[in-house]
Order: structure tokens, then sequence, then C-alpha cells
């Protein structure tokens, strides 16, 4: 399912993170009540919610209540992937789209663009935003046609490389926390629960990496595609956005 399940559009990629961020912090609660709690901790849990009937139910709808609000928040309102993994963990994004997709794109215009933008965008998220928008997804955004296939595919590859980088996080923050939990608490930590997750982690990184390679390989079609049927507007967008920033 994970190798052919296709993301057509931006709004898809974002439920689907929604998806995985509810189902990780899902099981990321669950391991926590069931393996890093010590006993007594757990069974107060336990304790305050007996007074409700049928508390087992009770437990998984609340898992899971929180689980979709919590993935629809980390996924639209706090943008996890994108925010936290990207420029504090993989720090990937900034290079990818300032001295990769605006330099490749911008290639054949050098005598006309001054240098300092691409500068600009790599320190300023502004300014790259808007660059981006202006010279890349203005030609190959969702309301385009040009490399629309290759769009589709970028966004399934994508889909994959974040949900990873999802797991990434989670199986961190995991280990983080109950490590803190294990040290405040004094209680003994479960070797084989802390090694299974870092085992998650180290084999997420891995191969999410090869992720990154595809997702560079679809972008150089989308520059070709760009450079080939919008090559006159794309100068003219180029030179005005200098203007604009005062280069």
């Amino acid at each position: 399912m994970f190798a052919s399940f296709e993301i057509k559009s931006y709004p898809q990629l974002n439920f689907a993170l929604g998806v995985v961020n509810a189902l990780l912090l899902g099981i990321c609660l669950a391991g926590a009540y069931f393996i890093i709690l010590t006993p007594e901790h757990a069974k107060s849990i336990d304790e305050a919610l007996s007074f409700v009937k049928n508390s087992w139910m009770v437990h998984m709808v609340s898992v899971v209540g929180v689980s979709g609000i919590w993935g629809w928040i980390a996924t639209h309102f706090l943008r996890l992937h994108d925010r936290l993994h990207e420029p504090h963990i993989r720090k990937w994004r900034a290079i990818y789209d300032a001295d990769f997709i605006l330099r490749s794109l911008l290639s054949e215009f050098a005598g006309s663009i001054s240098q300092e933008m691409f500068a600009r965008a790599y320190s300023d998220k502004r300014v790259c935003r808007k660059a981006m928008q202006r010279l890349f997804y203005n030609f190959v955004g969702d309301e385009t046609e040009t490399a629309s296939g290759r769009r589709m595919f970028f966004y399934t590859v994508m889909w994959r490389y974040w949900s990873l980088a999802m797991l990434d996080l989670y199986a961190t923050g995991i280990l983080i926390i109950g490590l803190l939990y294990h040290t405040i608490t004094g209680s003994s930590p479960n070797p084989s629960f802390f090694l299974s997750v870092a085992a998650i982690l180290l084999v997420a990184r891995m191969v999410a990496n090869p992720l990154l390679d595809e997702a560079h390989e679809i972008t150089d079609e989308q520059i070709a595609a760009i450079k080939s049927k919008h090559g006159v507007e794309l100068r003219k967008e180029a030179i005005s956005l200098t203007t604009d920033l005062g280069l």
C-alpha cells in the first residue's frame, strides 16, 4: 500500500499526512500507556476513568478523537513536517528550493539575474516562498497543465518522504520523553522497546534518502518542461522579481 498509494493534489497530500500524524500519535499514546508508564501510573489513569462504564471503549474513543484532532493541527496548523523536521533535522528544503530549483530554472539567464537573489532566497524564507511561487509553482502548480503527470508522482514521493519524516519525529520524541520519564520517576526502562524505536528511527532515515533522489529526478523533468514551454515568461518573471526585491 505504501508503495502503490498515489497522491494527485496538494489537498490530498495534506489529508494523507494528517492521517499519518493521527496514526503515529495513537501508536505513541498506546506505547506510552502499555510500555513506558509504570504500573502505578497506568493504574492511576484507569482509576480516573473508572466511573465511566465500558472504560476500555472510552479509552479507545478518546485516543481516536485526540489523535484525529492532533492529526489536523499537526499537519495544517503546525505543519510539523515542513516547519520542524525540514529546517531543524534534515535541513533539506532551503537547499532544494534556493540552490537546486531556482538556480536550475534560471541557469540560462545568469547575465540578467542578480546572484544576490539566490543568497536572499536561501537565507530569507519569505523571499524563497515568493520566488518559488512566481518562478516555479505558477508554471507547475495544481491549476496548470505543465508536467502535470510528473507533479502527481512528486506528491506521491513526497508523501512517502514526509510520512517517514513524521515517523522520524515521533520516534525521536518518544525516545526523549520516555527516557526523561524514567529518569524523573526512577523507574527501569524497557530496553527492548527503546532499542526497537531507535532501530525504527534509523531505518526511517535510511529509507527516506533514496526518496529525495527520486524527488530530484522528478523536479528536473518539471524544470525542463518549464524552460521548454514557458522560457520567455520565465525570464520576464525572473527579471520582474529581482526588480521587486530591489536587486
